[in-house]
């Protein structure tokens, strides 16, 4: 994926990313990516 900067904010945003109550559309729009899992 090229939407991360570094390793550093894809770690941070995979621990957001699973602490966070978000829906998969929510994800989608969040990460820019509409097949995030």
């Amino acid at each position: 994926m090229e939407s991360f900067p570094n390793e550093r904010a894809t770690s941070q945003r995979f621990e957001w990313e699973n602490t966070a109550p978000l829906s998969n559309k929510e994800r989608a729009v969040c990460f820019g990516s509409e097949n995030w899992s």
